[in-house]
C-alpha cells in the first residue's frame, strides 16, 4: 500500500488528477486534459508521465480518509488537517513492478503539486531530498536524533537516511 497525505486545500485537485491519471495508466484513455499536462509541465514531469500509458490497471478500491492535523516534527499530518488517499495492491511482490512503477510517479507528482507527504511505514519511493522540503520540522528532528542517539542505536536503515539526509530511495 501507499498512502499520501494531502493537505485539505488541495484535495480537490489531487482527486481530479487521479481521476484523468488511474484510466491513462491502464490505457482506457489516450490523453489527458491540457490543465494537466500544465500541471505536469509546471513540475517537469510529463516525460516521466507519458510512458506510463497502458502500463497499470489498478485493481482495488481507492480509499480516502479525513486525518486531523497533530503536532510532532515527522506526523503526515503535522501542521494541520490532511486526507489520505491509499492505493492498495493484493498483486504477489513479483507482479508489482508497474504498480511500484505509477505508485512512485504518483507520490512524486503528489509531493511536487499538493504538499503531499508518503506514509512513514508503507511504500514510500521519495528520496530524502524530495522528503525535506515536505516536513519543516525535518532539521530539528535530525538535531535531536544527533544529541540524543549518536551512534545510531534506537535508527535503522530507513530512519538513518532521514536522519542524516542521504540522497538515496527510502521505502
Amino acid at each position: 500500500e501507499m498512502e499520501l497525505f494531502v493537505p485539505k486545500k488541495h484535495l480537490m485537485a489531487a482527486a481530479a488528477f487521479l481521476q484523468e491519471a488511474i484510466p491513462f495508466f491502464a490505457g482506457l484513455t489516450t490523453g489527458v486534459s491540457e490543465r494537466l499536462v500544465g500541471e505536469l509541465a509546471r513540475v517537469g514531469l510529463v516525460d516521466e508521465f507519458t510512458p506510463l500509458r497502458g502500463q497499470y490497471l489498478h485493481h482495488y478500491v481507492i480509499f480516502f480518509r479525513r486525518v486531523l492535523g497533530e503536532e510532532t516534527y515527522l506526523a503526515m499530518n503535522e501542521g494541520g488537517e490532511r486526507y489520505s488517499i491509499s492505493l492498495f495492491t493484493f498483486e504477489p511482490e513479483r507482479r508489482r513492478r508497474t504498480y511500484y512503477a505509477v505508485c512512485g510517479f504518483l507520490a512524486r507528482a503528489f509531493a511536487r503539486l499538493y504538499s503531499a507527504r508518503p506514509h512513514w511505514g508503507k511504500y514510500n519511493p521519495l528520496t530524502a531530498a524530495e522528503i525535506a522540503p515536505l516536513y519543516p520540522g525535518l532539521e530539528r528532528f535530525r538535531e535531536i536524533c544527533i544529541a540524543h542517539d549518536p551512534n545510531g542505536v534506537f535508527q535503522n536503515a530507513y530512519t538513518k537516511v532521514v536522519a542524516t539526509g542521504k540522497s538515496i530511495p527510502v521505502r
